[in-house]
């Protein structure tokens, strides 16, 4: 099944709340950035809403219902329904978030953590998170990456490096970039990245009623995906993160005669006795949105990265190209990869995907 990967923008802010510029005049930047969609997350109100329709219309890209929830503990980015039917942030103590989760749930919204341990009081009220999670599973993403170049900010390395305790503990949490938009203004030598989201295209064909519909989505983005969609690739993990190129990691059981390729966010299970390993395969996709990035005279560094360490490295060119393993996946639990390299001569990680789950066992669903 052919996967459709949709570039999002998930963290932004307008004149609603606390921003210097209009819902129009941030989508009119969307496009120049070459996004698909994006998400209009004020704090604690949607009145943006209101004129989503319109500039949807007016400018040409896909516009995601969200709220960020500002709170004195924490701040929770919610997708999707109005959660003011069902939840309201003002009631929620630092000891039950739980419920402030099951009530954006219940309005059909996904819930997520965001700049987990970005600078609190008095800098930025409630910025750090300190609300006490009882139910993990609860969560549907951790945003991981704040803020232009955020590879760059320890607090975000502080949040990657607990999002892979997370998922070492078991957690299959998904992770996500948020630029936390306010203004349009950027230094020359900050970097923004992008969250691609993952729709199957089959789905979003389906949405678009196919034929000429399918022709318009060439030059509107919001055309053949929907919200719904959208919220599934998180909720269900199929999300890759960068600053730059797209990765894109597939999963391919060998050794059986009906093999089966899993993909981000899906669930590969081997059996070693009867033979079954994984062949593992990284795109990377160095055309997308190439007039927003350069990585041009440099080698650069791709990693598969697993629960027990390192699977693989290359040393590769800035071009597409596809590079393949087969590897030994005893003890490994979760697999992604990561790309590290220079980018507006600030160096590290500049891209991730989220993970490929192992499970060992019997190969019976």
């Amino acid at each position: 099944m052919t996967i459709r990967w949709v570039a999002c923008e998930l963290h932004t802010h307008t004149v609603h709340s606390d921003a210097s510029h209009t819902l129009d005049e941030m989508a009119t930047a969307a496009r120049e950035l070459e996004l698909d969609w994006i998400a209009l997350t004020d704090h604690n109100t949607v009145s943006g809403w209101a004129f989503k329709e319109q500039v949807e219309a007016k400018r040409g890209i896909g516009i995601l219902s969200g709220l960020e929830w500002t709170t004195f503990y924490g701040h929770m980015l919610t997708l999707g329904a109005n959660v003011l039917h069902h939840a309201d942030w003002r009631f929620t103590g630092p000891d039950d978030i739980d419920e402030g989760i099951a009530g954006i749930h219940k309005s059909g919204g996904l819930a997520g953590i965001a700049h987990p341990f970005r600078i609190g009081s008095p800098i930025c009220t409630g910025c750090y998170w300190e609300f006490t999670i009882g139910k993990w599973k609860a969560l549907d993403y951790i945003e991981v990456w704040n803020g232009p170049s955020p590879h760059m900010k320890a607090f975000n390395q502080r949040a990657y490096l607990f999002w892979t305790e997370l998922l070492n503990r078991g957690l299959r949490i998904p992770a996500v970039s948020g630029r936390d938009w306010h203004h349009s203004l950027l230094s020359s030598e900050a970097t923004l990245a992008v969250t691609y989201l993952g729709v199957h295209e089959e789905a979003a064909a389906g949405y678009a009623g196919g034929g000429a519909a399918l022709e318009s989505a060439v030059q509107d983005p919001r055309k053949g995906v929907s919200e719904p969609q959208l919220l599934e690739a998180i909720r269900l993990g199929a999300v890759s993160v960068t600053q730059g190129p797209l990765l894109k990691l597939y999963a391919r059981e060998t050794g059986r005669e009906e093999n089966r390729t899993f993909g981000i966010g899906e669930v590969a299970r081997v059996d070693p006795s009867a033979g079954s390993r994984l062949s593992l395969t990284v795109e990377a996709d160095f055309e997308v949105r190439k007039r927003q990035w350069s990585l041009e005279g440099q080698e650069l560094k791709l990693c598969l990265v697993g629960s027990a360490g390192i699977v693989a490295e290359w040393i590769v060119p800035p071009v597409s190209a596809a590079f393949k393993t087969c590897s030994d996946m005893t003890g490994q639990r979760w697999i992604r990869a990561e790309l590290y390299g220079t980018m507006n001569g600030q160096a590290g990680l500049l891209a991730f995907t989220n993970c490929i789950y192992v499970e060992e066992g019997s190969l019976t669903l």
